[in-house]
């Protein structure tokens, strides 16, 4: 299932100002590196973990993803404080990537 399409979106919203970022990224638009990069750090995070969405705290961001690889397709709604490294590492590749898409 590595050779698959990963299509991955993710809904930032919360923080002081309450504005909400959007970014997404699918692995068969993507130029060979930034498809690799992509497969290499979605590849990496455990989508089926549980985690706790961690509401309660103020002013933190919260984070809704959703990554389709294959049939497969996950949700998740995880507080900053949420995000283990390697759910991190792609929450940050996705928004550089939104904010500089020819990076």
């Amino acid at each position: 299932m590595s050779g698959e399409t990963w299509h991955i979106e993710l809904e930032r919203s919360g923080g002081f100002a309450g504005i909400t970022f959007n970014a997404d990224a699918d692995s068969s638009k993507l130029d060979p590196q930034a498809a690799a990069d992509l497969q290499r750090l979605a590849g990496a995070v455990d989508f089926s973990r549980p985690r706790d969405g961690g509401a309660g705290v103020p002013d933190a961001f919260h984070y809704h993803i959703v990554a389709e690889h294959g049939s497969e397709r996950h949700e998740l709604t995880v507080g900053e404080s949420q995000l283990d490294p390697p759910l991190k590492e792609l929450v940050d590749w996705l928004m550089q990537r939104a904010r500089n898409p020819r990076q």
